[in-house]
């Protein structure tokens, strides 16, 4: 423009003001005088907590013109967090609000004005720390361990430094047992003992921060059982068996068992142990007196040791009777006489003495032992008698059997009688005595001129069956008139039914046959049978008293058949008729004396046992009302035999 020309322009940026310029040589080249003045940062800056994690930051606005907004800076030294910045995009904006940050942290803040091109410098700077709260996060590493029966230790660390919110005050510690109700504690602390609780129980702990604002959340639950101590009594201690040396005692395990059980023992009164048991609810105290009073302690026991007891009173049974003498100049064939030293009680109301004997052995071996050639005797089983002196005959025994017995005193205890212990057991034989009757004495095959009668022995037999007289007194049926008698003497068949023929007879008349055993005793009861020959077959033009050859040659064939068969039999079974061994006399007053043997509980209705024969293995009685034939079942090897119509008897044989 020339010499002289003058340029006036605004500086650019943050700088305001301006440039003067003159032209010095008229061309290009001008010189330039420029007052600069520079942007002003908003001041008055200052910092208000509002609330745990925000802050409000006020300032007062930049004198510079264009500002467009301002920014806020804020920064800290915690370590678990770090600074930043918000932007308020109002250039006539004179405050802001810092959120999202730490409780009870410090922060530094400035504030800077900006326009289209860039920013001012800081504002002034203001430091705030925001307000402490309740914890965020909970306690760590929560330890917990039983002290004793009634106590835990708990221990933990403090919760996370981001996480306190602001000093810690304390802690609370909430524990319980399962399924019951909280109980809460403060400690200030990081370590607490939890006291009064119960022994071996379950419990679950928690622990939560305080700070003065309150309480942070509870820690995730700790489980711990409490220490295990001495069990509380058993209960229900009861007695199962008494006897005159020993008892049996039965409990259950006690209510505040306090820990695991490892055992129980049964002690005296002055505690000294008689028995220790394991787990097991029941055991026996032996070594006792008999007669005598004890008062016996229970205790159960952990690996801490022994509880209180629990009590029982107890008499111990009469007993045992000295030895028993068999007074042999009153043997008998159907009793026995014995005595026995008196027994001394003093603690229990004495009643009486009891007797029990058992027959064991007849003239033919064991009664018991299931064969039929041995069915010696009605009596199976043991039976009693009772006495109240130390002397006491023994009735309706039977000939010729060996009785085991022994003796046992009864008394009275707490009103229910008890029998004491049983003496050592003697055995003696009666004498032989008259048999009873023979029996099942039966007809077969009757024809008009002939009979077979079959019979077995007597039960009792009362002795070795010496023979049997049968004899017989015949009449005709029409008229009655006499046809004579007759006497046949028939040796005894040790292995089976006895069997004899008659043939010659006459027809219609009626044959009354007598049975009658004989021991070396003499004769014993007669069975008698009546037999009714049948008239003649029409045709037969003999008399009743005479007999035609086809009716005799009949005959002679039936008694060939009888013969044959008897023979059998006979040989099958004389290996077992060599057994039999004849009843010695000279034994009959021998006493035999059996230590420590008790009496056995067979009776009817139960398994007797005890056989010495080992074709059979069991016998089993019952009672019938009627009694039947033998029955004998191939199928499965057993014989029901009914040799006594009172009882019925089941032998199982084994091959």
């Amino acid at each position: 423009r020339g010499v002289g020309t003058r340029l006036v322009f605004n500086m650019d940026a943050w700088l305001k003001g301006y440039c003067f310029c003159d032209s010095i040589t008229g061309f290009v080249l001008f010189v330039c005088f420029c007052s600069v003045i520079a942007q002003e940062p908003p001041t008055n800056v200052e910092a208000t907590v509002s609330t745990p994690r925000s802050i409000e930051v006020t300032w007062d606005a930049s004198s510079s013109f264009g500002v467009t907004g301002y920014i806020i800076s804020y920064s800290t030294t915690a370590s678990y967090t770090s600074g930043g910045n918000v932007t308020v995009n109002d250039g006539s904006a004179t405050s802001g609000t810092l959120t999202n940050l730490e409780e009870d942290t410090t922060y530094t803040i400035t504030v800077q004005a900006t326009r289209n091109s860039g920013m001012s410098g800081n504002s002034n700077e203001v430091s705030v720390r925001t307000w402490t709260d309740v914890p965020s996060s909970p306690p760590r590493n929560i330890m917990l361990a039983s002290v004793n029966p009634s106590s835990l230790r708990v221990s933990w660390q403090l919760p996370m430094e981001i996480g306190r919110n602001g000093p810690i005050t304390g802690h609370v510690i909430r524990y319980s047992r399962t399924g019951s109700s909280n109980t809460e504690t403060t400690t200030s602390g990081t370590t607490h003992t939890i006291s009064g609780l119960v022994a071996f129980v379950e419990y679950s702990v928690e622990v939560a921060a305080m700070t003065v604002n309150g309480t942070g959340p509870f820690s995730n639950s700790v489980v711990e059982v409490s220490g295990q101590d001495v069990p509380s009594a058993p209960r229900s201690l009861g007695t199962v068996s008494i006897n005159s040396s020993s008892v049996t005692l039965s409990w259950i395990p006690p209510a505040t068992p306090n820990g695991v059980i490892t055992g129980y023992s049964i002690q005296y009164a002055n505690g000294t142990v008689i028995a220790n048991f394991g787990t097991v609810l029941m055991g026996t105290a032996g070594g006792l007196l008999p007669d005598t009073v004890y008062e016996l302690l229970v205790t159960a026991s952990t690996r801490v040791g022994p509880g209180p007891p629990s009590t029982v009173t107890i008499t111990t049974y009469p007993g045992r009777v000295a030895e028993i003498n068999i007074l042999t100049d009153a043997i008998t064939s159907s009793a026995l006489t014995l005595n026995w030293m008196e027994l001394t009680i003093t603690n229990s109301a004495f009643s009486r003495y009891r007797v029990f004997y058992l027959p064991v052995r007849g003239p033919y071996g064991p009664i018991i032992a299931g064969s039929r050639r041995k069915r010696q005797s009605a009596q199976v089983g043991e039976l009693t008698m009772d006495f109240t002196g130390t002397t006491g005959t023994l009735t309706d025994l039977h000939g010729a059997v060996t009785y085991r017995i022994q003796v046992a005193a009864i008394a009275t205890l707490g009103g229910q009688e008890v029998i004491g212990e049983r003496s050592d057991a003697v055995e003696m034989t009666t004498l032989e005595g008259v048999p009873t009757a023979p029996r099942d004495l039966k007809s077969m095959d009757v024809t008009n001129s002939s009979v077979t009668l079959t019979w077995t022995r007597p039960n009792p037999p009362n002795g070795i069956i010496t023979m049997y007289n049968v004899s017989y007194v015949a009449r005709k049926q029409q008229g009655g008139d006499s046809l004579g008698s007759d006497s046949t003497i028939v040796q005894p068949n040790n292995c089976g039914p006895s069997i004899l023929a008659y043939t010659d007879l006459t027809a219609r008349a009626e044959y009354r046959f007598s049975v009658v055993a004989y021991t070396s005793e003499g004769a014993g009861v007669a069975a008698v049978l009546s037999v009714f020959t049948p008239p003649n077959t029409i045709g037969d033009n003999t008399s009743d008293d005479s007999s035609n050859t086809g009716v005799v040659a009949a005959m002679a064939a039936v008694i060939v058949i009888l013969l044959v068969g008897l023979t059998i039999s006979v040989v099958v079974n004389v290996w077992q008729c060599l057994k039999i061994k004849s009843f010695d006399k000279s034994d009959r007053n021998a006493v035999r004396h059996i230590h420590n043997v008790e009496g056995p509980s067979t009776a009817k209705g139960q398994e007797a046992k005890g056989s010495t024969d080992p074709t059979y293995e069991k016998v089993q009685l019952r009672k019938l009302d009627d009694a039947v034939n033998m029955d004998v079942n191939p199928s499965y090897n057993t014989m029901k035999l009914h040799d006594v119509p009172e009882y019925e008897e089941i032998v199982t044989t084994f091959s």
